[in-house]
């Protein structure tokens, strides 16, 4: 905001920078002269390096033009007099068109179109628009409809909302200027969505075929007549479509009373957003400030409106649905004076004067559907000031997978997705969705990918993936749109290994260890098996489906103790190598128990649970076990309390916790009976599931002194009763995925 302190002129002017890709181009405008002593400047400037040769055209309402050409210098300034070009060019009437044209360097070029009147304290941008022949619809066209569309989101009607605090009796003159850029005709439609205090409403305007080079003046307070537009109308959103390419066809809305003390203006925008970042709103004695989101796209939509306040660390957020069109509408005074809560029932400091603001889409990630406004009026002059957020893009050279490269299990599944940088937060967002359907791989032999973006290995080797899909990128401030966007990356099939028995080794010994998993190659000198330090690694065979790998592990005498990786690198057809997932290999000084299975299970008539366990030797032989120990314990809900009574109406009592023999390392196997309880007490009723944890171990006086050592992480035991659906009371216990349910006696 440009203003002098104390006095009524203010002027909202958007800083923007440079484009160095647009070379040739224009800026359009529209000059209005609204009474024989109001003041305007148009101001030209040079952002770049190199002199702009420019070319200036003004035109009058009917097309008729004046042409001259100017020279800026490098960073150079031009400041002008429309009121003054335009009698000196013999133009007629108070309105027309302007034209500021670079045949180079077009991206250096800005300009700004002020209008002001001392006497009366009037002030007005007259917003200009750049306009590049290169650009397409498909980028600007945010909603999908193929038709370029542009908003104003706030025009102020003949009979001002009482929010403004204008004067009781004051009457607005809400017009707007339609300007035909272009050497051809165009057609136009407006369309209306009004407010009242307590109603909305649309309404359809003037259909119309502009002339080229021609502008039209459309005298809004004219259709205010209560057949068009309600008398008691505050607000209007004005919508115009039309046949013409993006910025062919441009416009301004103005409304101001008759002396032009008093007024408002709303800028005309095509901007669609998924997300928009604003700037101060003040609330004060002497200001107040009213936002507004719509929805600009074709089907509903879910708005987030986020104020901010204390330096950024406090917010109040509020979210609504829209229907297509809809608006929602945020008075600031009114949302801090009458401490309306957010959505999750916050209110605003009732002392708060100043913050900024935010909308997100949250429906719509990539290409947003949200248009915005804002006004700030001052009480104290009558002076009502829009203000502009900034939409948010992504960042060029931003939009990457997830991965790269993928890594694809053979015949199983990889996930991948589209990532993308916000140019307002610098933050990471997954943008997947925009991407669906886009998805291919470069070869489907290897790997196919769906949809979603889900990737199956087909075989092993290494291929490309990607996708492409839309999303609005951040150019520059007011202008985000929309880019086809082509990320990608490699996709390589890997190996798997699923398991490695034994998964232990002692150092000196030479083991052969049974590598089990998927997409090893058959061809035996197609596999290489990499161990840790000290580890010389022989593959003797591979299965013929390719799932199991015998490999010779011989380890030295002196190789390091402790957990090292074992990976499989695959050479596939393709001639590229492809290494597994790395699985641990535990290399031990002695000989301890290592791999922990289960042998076999059943289900006992008895209701008991039947298993037997095995283990290996890191050594290889399970003779060098013979001075360990294995065991287990089995510890009861209220531990360390014992004994622990079962709940009825099962009827035992249990040591808490419980000791079972133990065995030698060297034995073969050991068995486990889980047993119900010893009897049933009669009449049946349910019970919660109660938990008993086993805890399997074993234990060798050379190693840590003797101390036991759990094999496999704690295992749960739940038994309980229950009435099953054939109406028959039922003793049920589970463990390690095994379940055994039997009837009890005498139903």
């Amino acid at each position: 905001m440009v203003m002098g302190v104390g006095h009524s002129i203010a002027f909202h002017i958007d800083a923007t920078g440079e484009d160095q890709t647009q070379d040739v181009g224009s800026r359009e405008g529209i000059w209005w002269l609204p009474n024989a002593t109001a003041n305007d400047y148009l101001v030209l400037m040079n952002r770049g390096q190199n002199s702009l040769q420019l070319r200036l055209s003004l035109f009058d309402a009917s097309g008729k033009v004046s042409i001259q050409n100017l020279i800026l210098p490098p960073r150079g300034m031009n400041r002008l007099s429309i009121r003054q070009l335009v009698a000196g060019a013999g133009l007629a009437g108070s309105y027309g068109g302007m034209k500021v044209s670079a045949e180079n360097h077009a991206g250096s070029l800005d300009t700004l179109h002020v209008l002001f009147e001392k006497t009366a304290g009037f002030s007005a941008v007259m917003k200009m628009f750049d306009y590049d022949p290169k650009t397409q619809l498909k980028e600007r066209d945010y909603a999908k409809t193929s038709v370029w569309t542009l908003r104003a989101p706030m025009l102020a009607l003949s009979n001002p909302d009482p929010a403004l605090a204008f004067p009781p009796g004051t009457v607005l003159r809400p017009e707007i200027f339609i300007r035909n850029t272009t050497a051809k005709p165009v057609d136009a439609a407006l369309r209306f969505n009004w407010r009242t205090a307590s109603t909305i409403g649309k309404a359809l305007g003037p259909a119309l075929r502009l002339r080229p080079h021609e502008t039209w003046r459309i005298d809004v307070a004219a259709l205010q007549d209560g057949k068009t537009l309600p008398l008691d109308a505050n607000w209007a959103s004005v919508i115009i479509t039309t046949n013409s390419k993006p910025d062919e066809l441009m416009a301004v809305a103005a409304s101001y009373d008759a002396t032009l003390r008093y007024g408002a203006q709303t800028p005309f925008s095509d901007q669609l957003s998924h997300q928009w970042k604003g700037g101060m709103w003040e609330y004060d004695p002497y200001h107040n400030s009213i936002i507004t989101a719509g929805n600009g796209g074709t089907k509903p939509t879910r708005a987030a409106f986020t104020i901010f306040y204390n330096q950024g660390t406090q917010r109040y957020d509020l979210e609504q649905t829209l229907q297509p069109d809809e608006q929602m509408w945020m008075d600031v005074g009114k949302l801090i004076g009458e401490h309306l809560p957010d959505k999750n029932g916050k209110t605003l400091p009732a002392d708060l004067t100043s913050g900024s603001y935010e909308f997100r889409d949250l429906a719509n990630t990539g290409v947003g559907t949200l248009f915005e406004g804002k006004v700030i009026y001052d009480k104290t002059y009558g002076h009502v000031t829009y203000g502009c957020a900034a939409c948010c893009g992504y960042k060029l050279n931003s939009v990457l997978v997830w991965f790269d490269p993928l890594g694809v299990p053979f015949q199983g599944l990889g996930y991948d997705g589209v990532n993308a940088t916000d140019s307002c937060s610098l933050q990471n967002f997954d943008v997947s969705d925009s991407f669906y359907g886009g998805w291919s791989t470069a070869n489907t032999s290897v790997a196919t990918v769906d949809h979603y973006g889900t990737h199956t290995g087909v075989s092993v080797g290494s291929t490309t993936s990607s996708t492409y899909g839309d999303l609005q990128m951040f150019l520059k401030s007011w202008n985000c749109p929309i880019q086809r966007e082509s990320p990608g990356g490699g996709a390589n099939v890997k190996p798997t290994i699923s398991s490695l028995l034994p998964s232990t080794g002692t150092v000196g010994k030479t083991l052969t260890i049974v590598i089990t998993g998927s997409g090893f190659s058959t061809t035996l000198a197609n596999n290489t098996v990499q161990a840790g330090s000290g580890i010389a690694v022989t593959v003797v065979s591979v299965s013929t489906d390719g799932t199991t790998i015998n490999a010779s592990f011989a380890i030295a005498p002196n190789a390091p103790v402790g957990s090292s990786g074992v990976t499989v690198t695959v050479k596939a057809s393709d001639g590229s190598t492809v290494p597994s997932n790395s699985v641990n290999f535990t290399l031990v000084a002695v000989a301890i128990p290592t791999d922990w299975t289960i042998l076999s299970e059943a289900p006992l008539n008895s209701g008991a649970l039947f298993f037997q366990y095995v283990w290996s030797s890191s050594t290889g032989a399970k003779a060098d076990l013979s001075t360990c120990s294995v065991g287990e314990t089995v510890f009861y809900p209220n531990y360390p309390t014992t004994p622990y009574v079962w709940p009825l109406p099962m009827v035992q009592s249990t040591q808490n916790p419980t000791f079972p023999p133990t065995g030698k390392g060297s034995d073969a196997v050991s068995e486990d009976t889980n047993y119900p309880p010893g009897s049933y007490q009669q009449p049946y009723s349910a019970t919660n599931p109660f938990t008993a944890t086993q805890r399997w171990w074993w234990s060798c006086p050379y190693y840590n002194n003797g101390s036991p050592n759990n094999f496999v992480p704690d295992l749960s035991i739940v038994r309980k009763i229950f009435k099953d659906t054939d109406g028959f009371w039922k003793y049920q216990i589970t463990k390690s995925g095994y379940t055994n349910t039997v009837k009890l006696p005498n139903q």
